[in-house]
């Protein structure tokens, strides 16, 4: 699925036009935003390069190996990229491309299209973190068909979305050429002697969780010819494919593998040799003169987070009204967030605060008792977040109509009630939710447009209405020429 998220936008400023090109959008996204009180952003030039790791593969026919898509944002805070790749179908076999760890929320699953040589796969960011400088974006791998060298290169339609850009802010790419021999294994034929070498083994990193990327580097003095790793459980799939570099004249060899899900410890071996007396073949083992380095490497469990403590109940006790932009009828019951806030501490956070909807589309809540951090007094301000919808910062008991920075709520003890009718919740902020209306959230509407499904329906409805359609979209357009979320 291509999406060109420019079209989108412009689609989204003209819903006229809905109606006669019918419900699919080929989108990039321009986020308009209105700049914060009292705060100044400064725009980053593009500045975001792709390439692959290893830039150069020898290989055999029915050879496999794996390509690494790494990023390198520069000034840049990227929250997506669609990535196409390019490789000669006539020579190469793509077998799978995954998301790496730089970006971790797929937005469209890698496809490979082997008639025509073209993989793609569409990332996001996490939510609340955009993400700058280096790391892996995906990872792919190849089987080689026929012998020769080619190229594996990104496609021209591969584009990358950056907080305060607008448009693509990827500059340059670079290919991985990719050399072919008839050989089924590629061979090493420097001159050696036939003794052995002295080899060292580094794993990273050396504690690991369950499921994380781990390399294993092994490096000599002299170039090896026959080499073998072999790990005592601790990983997922097999050590079959390694890549040689050469660093501080030094040849090293290495692995990557992903951690198993069982946390405990675990060894790896690496297993050295130059070609005996001049035979050709590599020799046994159990002859002796192989060398080897062993390591161990833990895989932890995943750090668990120490709850924070409730604060017993106090004495103010909230009802409050709100609206949800574009619901102007009784729908479904909603969830919001609750924070309760004096100038810039929060002094409780509600997770789930259920809302019930009369006719006129008017949600209140049941009554709630704050937290004896809430005591009686002035100044105050709430944050509500929607499911799908930006935080707003509500300033005063009732009459709002526009952002606020400084609260002014009064609360007493016992019961109070709030009408923030006035000031609807803005919708576009779509699960995941990352607090900004973005590539990521045009993307998911675009790909739920006239969807019905229970998915669809809980990601991207913004009115609640039962079907993602132009009404959503329209929403959504709102939204992001308007404002951002309040902190």
């Amino acid at each position: 699925m291509k999406i060109s998220w420019k079209k989108f936008f412009l689609a989204m400023g003209i819903l006229s036009l809905l109606a006669l090109v019918g419900a699919i959008f080929m989108t990039t996204l321009q986020v308009k935003k209105v700049e914060k009180p009292q705060e100044i952003r400064t725009k980053a030039a593009p500045a975001t390069t792709l390439s692959f790791s290893p830039s150069t593969v020898m290989t055999g026919i029915n050879e496999t190996f794996t390509l690494e898509i790494r990023v390198d944002t520069g000034e840049n805070k990227i929250s997506a990229a669609e990535i196409y790749v390019s490789f000669d179908p006539t020579k190469l076999e793509c077998q799978q491309i995954s998301a790496g760890t730089f970006l971790p929320v797929v937005l469209i699953s890698g496809t490979i299209d082997s008639t025509n040589g073209i993989a793609s796969i569409t990332l996001g960011s996490s939510p609340t973190e955009p993400k700058q400088g280096t790391g892996t974006l995906a990872i792919m791998s190849f089987k080689a068909l026929n012998s020769g060298d080619t190229n594996v290169s990104f496609g021209l339609n591969t584009q990358v979305a950056a907080i305060e850009e607008t448009g693509n802010v990827l500059t340059e790419t670079t290919p991985s050429t990719i050399s072919i021999s008839s050989q089924q294994t590629p061979t090493i034929t420097p001159t050696l002697p036939p003794d052995c070498q002295p080899v060292s083994l580094i794993i990273s990193p050396p504690t690991p969780q369950p499921g994380e990327k781990i390399t294993f580097d092994a490096y000599s003095s002299q170039p090896l010819v026959c080499v073998e790793i072999t790990s005592a459980g601790g990983i997922s799939g097999n050590l079959t494919n390694f890549r040689i570099e050469e660093v501080g004249g030094k040849i090293h060899w290495k692995w990557d593998a992903t951690t198993g899900s069982q946390p405990g410890n675990y060894s790896v071996t690496f297993r050295g040799n130059t070609i005996d007396s001049g035979s050709g073949e590599c020799p046994n083992r159990g002859s002796g003169s192989w060398c080897q380095a062993t390591k161990t490497y833990t895989i932890t469990s995943a750090p668990t987070s120490t709850p924070t403590p409730t604060p017993p109940p106090g004495k103010v006790k909230i009802k409050f009204k709100v609206k949800f932009d574009g619901v102007y009828e009784k729908k479904a019951d909603q969830k919001v967030q609750l924070k309760v806030g004096k100038d810039k501490t929060i002094l409780q956070e509600i997770s789930e605060v259920f809302l019930t909807a009369n006719n006129q589309g008017i949600y209140e809540s049941p009554l709630l008792t704050l937290s004896s951090a809430v005591i009686s007094g002035s100044n105050y301000h709430l944050l509500v977040k929607g499911p799908k919808h930006l935080q707003v910062r509500f300033c005063q008991n009732s009459g709002q109509y526009r952002p606020c920075t400084k609260g002014n709520i009064t609360l007493n003890n016992g019961e109070n009630i709030l009408d923030f009718t006035g000031y609807p919740l803005p919708g576009g902020d779509l699960p995941p939710q990352d607090g900004v209306v973005n590539a990521l959230d045009a993307v998911a509407l675009v790909s739920c447009l006239s969807q019905t499904s229970s998915a669809c329906l809980a990601k991207a409805d913004l009115n609640f209405d039962g079907i993602v359609n132009t009404m959503d979209i329209n929403i959504m357009n709102n939204t992001i020429y308007t404002r951002w979320e309040d902190e």
